[in-house]
Order: structure tokens, then sequence, then C-alpha cells
């Protein structure tokens, strides 16, 4: 694998082999167990003497198994001739997923390899807090919390009262992973209505914690809309469904 995967990752998993006409090609992922969240997967094309395929090009394509229209392409970076890399495959839902590679050599016919990924719940990063209180603000105990994945961590959302209602709601956002991550901007709007936008009002507690308030006027499906920054980057934006009662 060598300099193709990130040095956040500390685990490689075994190479599965594929035979192609005239060749092999060879997958690898990291971390070795993938978990939702951030993986690295490596393909090496190589030819029947064993030597990298200098003129083979890649697609891929991740969906579902059985499911391709609810895939993805994913973006394939050529590292050497030869040797290509997926780089920062965001895996948000645990279960199985199929990578479908296309392997397009001068010369051959295309042809297309499958491989199943295991993928398991999102792991523990060992820091979890979730009680801070600033005054005015409810304890969180007895709080709802929602974790979506980002780049190289978490965002965790939480909101009093758990079961939301038309009124004041209080959120917690706390954003966990990559120290470079230096900002948090949020909004919440009606679902597919577009008439009602607020921005929740955000503090800042302390590194990678947010304290914020909306009212609420009308009971329905809204969306938290949440995007983590950081310096010369656009930020990575995830969304959290919000159902408020009468």
């Amino acid at each position: 694998m060598g300099p193709y995967i990130s040095p956040m990752v500390s685990s490689l998993s075994a190479p599965v082999i594929r035979e192609l006409d005239g060749g092999t090609l060879t997958m690898v992922h990291a971390p070795a167990e993938l978990h939702v969240g951030m993986s690295y997967i490596a393909l090496f094309v190589d030819d029947e003497q064993g030597r990298a395929d200098a003129g083979a090009q890649l697609s891929c394509h991740l969906y579902p198994p059985g499911e391709p229209d609810r895939g993805v392409s994913v973006f394939v970076w050529r590292a050497e001739p030869g040797r290509f890399l997926l780089r920062e495959v965001l895996l948000k839902q645990p279960g199985e997923r199929e990578l479908a590679v296309r392997v397009i050599r001068p010369g051959r016919e295309d042809e297309v390899e499958y491989f199943t990924l295991q993928v398991g719940e999102m792991r523990d990063l060992g820091w979890y807090p979730g009680v801070l209180t600033a005054p005015g603000m409810p304890g969180w105990e007895d709080s709802r919390r929602e974790v979506a994945p980002i780049p190289g961590g978490r965002l965790t959302m939480l909101h009093y009262p758990p079961q939301p209602r038309v009124g004041m709601i209080h959120f917690q956002f706390i954003v966990q992973g990559r120290p470079e991550w230096l900002s948090l901007n949020t909004g919440m709007f009606r679902a597919g209505v577009g008439d009602f936008y607020d921005n929740l009002h955000l503090q800042k507690l302390e590194t990678g914690i947010y304290i914020g308030y909306v009212l609420v006027p009308q009971p329905g499906p809204y969306i938290v809309r949440a995007t983590v920054t950081t310096r010369g980057a656009p930020g990575y934006t995830v969304q959290f469904e919000v159902r408020v009662m009468e």
C-alpha cells in the first residue's frame, strides 16, 4: 500500500484479487474492518508478468447490493501507472456495499469486477461529552442525540426537549475527530415548504462544542443543516431531520 493510504489509518485488509484477461485486479482497504465513517480503497492493475499495467484506467461505482441506481460514482485518483486510490470514501450506514470496478485497458475489452464491502457500526472515538450546560440551558441527560459521520470523525446533535414541540427547542453540537475543524454553521428550515429559516443563534462553548436554540412557530418536519469547515476548504455539510409536534 505504501504511500497511497493516508497516515491516519492504522490497519489494512488482506488483498482481494480478481483475475482479468491478461492480468489481475487487486483491492485492499483501510481500515481493515470498515465502519461508518471514512475509508480508503486502493486498487492495483497488473499485467501477466505481475508488472503495473501503465495503460489501465478505472471507473468505480459504490451501491447497496442489488440496487445500483441508489449508488454513487466514486472519484478514482491515479497515484502511479496501474495504481489507483479511492480517497476518503465516506460510508454513511452500516451493512453491505458493492463496489463495481470497470477496468479499461488499450487493446482489450473493458472488464467489470465486483467487491463486497462489509461496513460496521460507527466506532467509538473515546471522547463523548454531552452534558455541558450554560446559563439558561437545560441539562442534556435526557435529550435525544443524532450522530452523522464527517471526514475523520463525527458530528453529534442533541436537542431538548427529546420530543420537540412548537416553541423553544435547545440544541448542542459536538464536532469530534480531526483537530483542524475550525468552525460550525447551522440552519433549520421547514422541510418541503421554505417558509421558515433560523440559524439557531449558535454559540461556541469550547473547542468543538456549540449550543443554540430556535423558536419554532408550527408543527411539521424540519431539517437542521450543519456545515463544519477547515481553513482553505469549502466545508462539509450534513443534515438531521427533526419532527416538531403541536
